[in-house]
């Protein structure tokens, strides 16, 4: 915005629910920064709306629900500019993700044997949220194993667990032994390389729209990973350095306000606007194409979600994609 000649855009989605909405922080930014905000209030047709485009330009199943808001973002941005910028990277490079909070919990339990933790996790129950969380935390071995889990933490619809996709990662665990610095460079291997930037890159090329990101730039991330970890995060203060730097331009107060992600409130959706699809392409027929799939387990998942039981939207959310996925192009 300072060196521009000409006053800069912001595009932001926003959501009616507010447990996902961000649109308003964005709108604090803007005024700061003196931009020209424009802003999309996201309901469900809005992203319902997105499915075929999903289907169609990221031919693949791609079962990150946030690429229906980045499609219909980028649409809007089509309009007014064809380059933009994004923050894709950020996170990564300097622990800005929740789970790295869980990582570093962890850490600080290492000192209590396996056998007493394993112990107390038997005795909590695994149903409520946070007590579910700590169970699990309780439940793994090491420090590198609840690294691992952060990644490998979808795999359970498997009949038969085969031999884990991560063992080709196996060389990100030598590369440093702080488990915080082996989530991070795991993040940038599987999570940016294989979802974000695939998200982002599909979503804006489906409108002929460049997304630039600072920084994913090389010298940025090799620059990150040189720094201490209490650089960047200490006492829960995630992306701590670049809170530094930004403490110079806007107040604290405007960005230290809890971060939402881009995710969309796909629960409430999948139990109202899209329930009968959902049912209708998750049948009998579909669910034993799938190879290895228990779908014993996953329809006692789906009951449980549309009960109002449980909350299994992401499981229910992948066999979807790939339901739709097949409907267009088999397998």
């Amino acid at each position: 915005a300072k060196i521009s000649s000409e006053q800069i855009n912001t595009f932001t989605i926003g959501f009616e629910d507010p447990k996902f909405d961000e649109s308003k922080i964005a709108k604090q930014f803007s005024e700061i920064i003196g931009s020209t905000h424009n802003e999309h209030v996201c309901g469900a047709n809005d992203a319902l709306k997105m499915l075929d485009k999903l289907v169609e330009v990221y031919d693949e199943p791609f079962a990150d629900s946030s690429a229906l808001p980045s499609l219909l973002l980028n649409s809007i941005v089509k309009n007014h500019a064809t380059v933009a910028l994004s923050g894709d990277g950020g996170d990564e490079s300097f622990f800005g993700y929740l789970h790295f909070d869980s990582v570093k919990k962890f850490t600080k339990l290492k000192w209590l044997p396996f056998t007493l933790r394993n112990a107390i996790a038997s005795l909590l129950p695994r149903n409520f949220p946070v007590i579910g969380k700590v169970k699990e935390i309780f439940e793994v071995k090491s420090e590198r194993h609840f690294v691992e889990s952060v990644f490998t933490g979808y795999d359970s619809l498997q009949k038969k667990r085969k031999t884990s996709w991560l063992q080709r990662y196996t060389k990100y665990f030598s590369l440093t032994t702080d488990p915080m610095q082996q989530a991070a460079d795991l993040n940038i291997k599987l999570w940016l390389e294989n979802d974000s930037n695939v998200k982002v890159d599909r979503a804006s090329m489906a409108y002929s729209v460049e997304v630039r990101s600072p920084f994913l730039d090389y010298r940025i991330i090799e620059f990150a990973r040189t720094l201490p970890v209490a650089y960047r995060y200490i006492e829960g203060n995630k992306k701590r350095i670049l809170k530094d730097i930004l403490a110079e331009y806007i107040d604290q107060s405007v960005f230290e306000q809890p971060k939402k992600g881009f995710s969309i409130p796909l629960k409430d959706w999948s139990c109202n606007e899209l329930k009968e699809e959902l049912l209708e392409a998750l049948n009998d027929d579909f669910l034993h194409k799938i190879p290895n799939l228990n779908t014993v387990k996953f329809k006692k998942e789906m009951k449980e979600h549309f009960n109002g039981e449980a909350n299994n939207i992401f499981s229910i959310w992948k066999l979807y994609l790939l339901s739709r996925w097949y409907k267009e192009f088999g397998f």
